[in-house]
């Protein structure tokens, strides 16, 4: 068969593992479990994934998935991935996942190509705009020893976050111990644990993506932010992180390992876009990505409520932005374009009053 049957192979190829919900790896198909917890194989071909890849083939997708980059991706999903085969068994899944995409089956065999998890809530920063701050649910043990055991041996990829994952002793023995390792580690993280025996470690995975949360460059800023964190340990692990780039990328003689720094625009930090993005560059990370605020701090969000920075020349900052954006080709920036749109809309009060 030449053509996939649906467009889309997240409800086939991705899993996302939470606390409380599990379902493909995109955020508009979670599926709410609930405090009752099944084994992992029970989520693959339960009846919500079934009924989810049996809408996609026939075509009832909600309309958001139309702006998602992966939507019309069909087999061309497994095709960037084989990249990541490291082993037979890998190798067989991926063939074996495609093959069962493409035949538009709905209770797989294969298990996921991707694999994400958000192990526990807990974190040692009470970030002011995070809405899990307050929250320590995690991944039961056994769905843990699931992740960790069997299907991470099969995947190709796999993301961890949480809270912070790195306080979870299960991630520090699998990456210390396990054998069957995914293609790529992604691991979402605030940096607060980053040390050379973490980064040693995360070696033995073949690709690397570290993305670390940073919000701001300013010391002061930054504690009211990221609460329970001090700006100069977090950069101090991002430098040494680099230097662990540039060392595996150098042996391998390819580009292995990929270091993000994490932005969330908020009314307290917009204005100093310009500034994160050079001082991000100079600490030669590969990329910043823009996170949208998520949960209900309306004192926080110009995004929902521009008011919040009309005291700003909105218009000057986003061509500052983009000025400096063509400045540093190098640096991947990604989720900008939304915040910079909305910056050029807005009208400055000098013209309103005017």
């Amino acid at each position: 068969m030449s053509a996939s049957p649906v467009r889309c192979a997240r409800p086939w190829s991705t899993l996302l593992l939470q606390p409380k919900a599990a379902g493909p790896e995109c955020a508009c198909h979670k599926i709410v479990l609930g405090e009752r917890r099944v084994p992992i194989a029970d989520v693959w071909n339960g009846p919500q994934m079934v009924r989810l890849r049996e809408d996609f083939l026939a075509h009832k997708t909600p309309g958001v998935c139309a702006a998602c980059a992966h939507f019309a991706s069909g087999t061309g999903f497994h095709a960037r991935l084989s990249c990541l085969v490291g082993s037979e068994r890998q190798k067989k899944n991926l063939e074996q996942n495609r093959a069962e995409f493409l035949a538009g089956s709905t209770i797989l065999e294969s298990l996921p190509l991707c694999l994400s998890l958000d192990l526990s809530y807990s974190c040692n920063f009470r970030c002011v705009l995070c809405s899990l701050r307050l929250q320590a649910d995690a991944l039961p043990p056994r769905e843990v020893a699931e992740a960790f055991g069997e299907y991470s041996a099969t995947a190709l990829h796999l993301h961890v976050s949480g809270g912070e994952p790195l306080l979870s002793r299960d991630f520090q023995r699998y990456i210390e111990q396990a054998t069957n390792l995914p293609g790529a580690l992604s691991i979402t993280t605030n940096g607060s644990r980053l040390d050379a025996a973490v980064l040693e470690q995360f070696e033995r995975f073949p690709r690397v993506n570290l993305h670390i949360s940073v919000d701001t460059f300013d010391p002061l800023l930054f504690g009211r932010l990221r609460e329970g964190g001090e700006l100069s340990a977090i950069l101090d692990a991002v430098e040494l992180a680099v230097r662990f780039k540039h060392r595996v990328n150098s042996r391998c003689g390819e580009a292995r390992w990929y270091i993000a720094l994490n932005l969330l625009p908020t009314a307290l930090n917009v204005e100093e876009m310009p500034t994160f993005l050079r001082r991000a560059a100079e600490l030669d990370v590969d990329g910043v990505d823009i996170c949208a605020i998520d949960g209900d701090h309306p004192e926080h969000d110009f995004m929902r409520n521009p008011d919040l920075i009309a005291h700003l020349d909105a218009r000057s900052l986003a061509t500052a932005i983009r000025r400096t954006t063509d400045e540093l080709p190098a640096l991947e920036v990604g989720g900008l374009e939304p915040v910079v749109r909305l910056l050029e809309s807005i009208v400055p009060i000098r013209e309103v009053n005017a």
